[in-house]
């Protein structure tokens, strides 16, 4: 791996952990001042496949970076998952 890969996948982890923190805080303090718990709040959250699609690319990018060797790491880096992640991202982007 080559430093300006590994500086993309560090930054891509950071920026959708970050969103993705975010965007629970937020979807949950909303739901839950709607009389919502925080059980149906977190259900809800997660029901979005952008959320969805996110997590999945923050994972796989988490994975990459932190354990490239392990076998989440070795099931990430195969071209095919690598390729249904940027489609169903390409997804997200278009809609």
């Amino acid at each position: 791996m080559t430093k300006a890969e590994r500086a993309y996948i560090i930054t891509g982890t950071i920026i959708g952990l970050t969103a993705l923190l975010l965007q629970f805080y937020v979807s949950i303090t909303v739901l839950m001042q709607e009389g919502s718990s925080f059980l149906e709040a977190a259900i809800k959250y997660l029901s979005y496949f952008t959320i969805l699609t996110n997590l999945l690319v923050t994972l796989c990018l988490s994975f990459l970076w932190l354990k490239p060797v392990s076998a989440p790491g070795i099931f990430f880096s195969r071209p095919l998952v690598k390729t249904a992640l940027a489609v169903y991202i390409l997804i997200v982007g278009i809609i």
